[in-house]
């Protein structure tokens, strides 16, 4: 299954407000999420007017999150914990208003475990990758 139509993420993650870090998903295979973000003024994760760094994994892992929900039509969204960042750069800033445009790929999975990687652009410009190791908990 692959869809272009930007789904409302809000109800397809385990947080709420003010830790949410995905608006939509789209464009996506049992593999690979695509989303967005657009950064808030008043975000938790915001300081000075910029995203905060540990934002932008925050923005990765819960953008798998929603993805694997949609995808795998799951009623409730499954709670999932970083266990391993790793090689994760920032190569830019992310400002208020600015919409992230994310990219996931699930690289391995072995039971509960999954290793991902992620992109994050600002109209086309990669300001920040790498890998992250999640654990699903099983519910």
């Amino acid at each position: 299954m692959t869809t272009s139509k930007k789904i409302p993420a809000v109800d397809l993650i385990p947080q709420k407000e003010p830790f949410v870090f995905v608006d939509h998903v789209f464009d996506f295979t049992d593999k690979m999420f695509k989303s967005t973000f657009e950064v808030p003024e008043n975000h938790v994760f915001v300081e000075d007017g910029e995203l905060l760094k540990a934002g932008f994994v925050e923005v990765v892992a819960q953008s798998l999150a929603a993805g694997l929900t949609f995808f795998n039509k799951d009623e409730s969204p499954k709670i999932g914990f970083i266990g391993e960042v790793k090689g994760f750069k920032i190569n830019g800033k992310a400002k208020v208003k600015d919409v992230l445009d994310v990219a996931v790929e699930v690289q391995n999975e072995v039971f509960n475990v999954l290793i991902i990687s992620g992109k994050i652009s600002i109209q086309g410009n990669l300001i920040a990758e790498g890998l992250l190791k999640l654990v699903i908990q099983d519910q």
